[in-house]
Formats: C-alpha cells, sequence, structure tokens
C-alpha cells in the first residue's frame, strides 16, 4: 500500500515538473482574453476599438509571475489604425492572490505607423492647442515606436517610463512652404 502511494505522488510530482517546465518554456498560446483585452480597451474609451491576433502566456517562476504577450494588435478609432507588434506585461501572481493591483511593467512595439494617425489616438487622451496645430501642419511620416512603462503598487506609472521611436520620411508644412 505504502508503495503504491509513493508511486503514485512520485508520478504526480514529475507529470508537475513536465507541466511547469512547458508553461515556462513555451506557454500557452490562447484566444480566451482577446475579448476580455478587446473590452477593457473600448471601456477605457468608447471611440477606440482593438483587434487581438494571438496573446501568449508564460510561467516565471524566478519573480512568481506571468508573462503575458499580445501579437499583432490593431488599435482602431473611426477610420485611423494603429498596428502594434506586440504588448507585453508582466503579472505578479502573488498579488493576484492578494487582490493587489499586479501588473509590474508594460512593454509596446509598434510598427510603422502613419504619424497623423498616431497624433489623432494621442489627441483622444490629451487633446490640446499643440497637438490641434500639429496634427493641421503635419503632411506625411511614418513613426516607430517602442514604449516601456513600470507600476507602482498602487497602479499609477513610475516616473522611470522610456519611450523611444524613429520618425521617417516626415513632411511638416509652415505657411505653405
Amino acid at each position: 500500500m505504502l508503495k503504491k502511494i509513493i508511486k503514485f505522488f512520485s508520478f504526480l510530482i514529475i507529470i508537475s515538473g513536465f507541466l511547469v517546465g512547458y508553461l515556462s518554456f513555451f506557454g500557452i498560446e490562447t484566444q480566451r482574453f482577446n475579448k476580455l483585452i478587446q473590452e477593457k480597451i473600448s471601456k477605457s474609451d468608447g471611440r477606440v476599438t482593438a483587434k487581438i491576433d494571438k496573446v501568449k502566456i508564460l510561467l516565471n517562476l524566478s519573480d512568481f509571475s506571468i508573462n503575458i504577450k499580445a501579437s499583432d494588435v490593431d488599435l482602431m478609432n473611426e477610420d485611423k489604425k494603429i498596428q502594434l507588434e506586440n504588448i507585453s506585461t508582466n503579472f505578479s501572481l502573488g498579488a493576484f492572490l492578494k487582490k493587489e493591483f499586479g501588473i509590474k511593467n508594460v512593454s509596446i512595439e509598434s510598427k510603422d505607423n502613419n504619424l497623423k494617425d498616431v497624433v489623432n489616438f494621442i489627441r483622444i487622451y490629451k487633446n490640446n492647442a499643440q497637438l490641434i496645430i500639429f496634427e493641421k501642419i503635419l503632411k506625411k511620416g511614418l513613426i516607430n515606436a517602442n514604449i516601456e512603462l513600470n507600476f507602482a503598487e498602487d497602479g499609477k506609472i513610475k516616473k522611470n517610463y522610456q519611450v523611444k521611436g524613429l520618425v521617417k520620411d516626415a513632411e511638416i508644412r509652415l505657411l505653405n512652404k
């Protein structure tokens, strides 16, 4: 009887080890979270909708967290579209179990996007005279950006965020010149 119990628990430990190893190295690719993420984006501002191709979840045992990565994300506002290469975040399992804010950081990588469309999207969240004037004098251009955001325990963005980008073929017209 004792041998059977030992064999059962040994088998259970081996299977658990393989499962944790698989989740740590390969992860799970799912579409179950797509609708939830799209609803959260639309809820933050009704003018913005999102289309997400796939979401991958990886287990990170070193800091007891889950890495969530959404690939090929399109943000849309009317006829304007922003294409993102991927959005990844590190979600703390400890904070989740304590029912606290669990997102540690967010990393956003964009594809080449029309600069006017990006300015239009920024104006949704922060509309001021400078952006309106900039949108009017901007004739064309592409932008590619990488954004790194770190969050405090209360959910606010820390001041050590980084935004890196590259503007290509931009044309600005001042006084029709």
